[in-house]
């Protein structure tokens, strides 16, 4: 068994070939179906329907897992940007430490720093 105070180790986490046609069923062919009777659609018009979703989107939670147990949480529009979450987690480290070095952000499993 895993520990529960380790990670288990990133290939735990791998999705694989069986996985994805498990979890996907016949979605693939139901896709494709949708997409050939649709519209054809210029690329501002796509640019302007997926600018007015982000902005009808409702706020998204963000939580950030410390070590120790600790935990932040904040919520961002869907529109902002990795460097705003950046910044709200180096200002709240900033305030409880005195300082932020080296501070990244990234996701699990498997680890993945995110950048702009």
């Amino acid at each position: 068994g895993i520990d529960a105070a380790e990670d288990p180790p990133d290939d735990f986490y791998n999705f694989t070939a069986d996985d994805y046609a498990r979890v996907s069923g016949g979605w693939g062919a139901n896709q494709a179906a949708q997409r050939a009777s649709a519209p054809l659609k210029t690329e501002k018009i796509r640019r302007q329907e997926a600018e007015e979703a982000a902005r009808r989107a409702p706020p998204i939670p963000v939580r950030l897992l410390f070590q120790r147990g600790l935990a932040l949480q904040g919520t961002f529009a869907a529109t902002e940007t990795v460097s705003a979450v950046q910044d709200f987690a180096a200002a709240a480290v900033v305030a409880a430490s005195g300082g932020a070095p080296g501070l990244h952000l990234y996701t699990a499993p498997p680890k993945t720093v995110l950048r702009d």
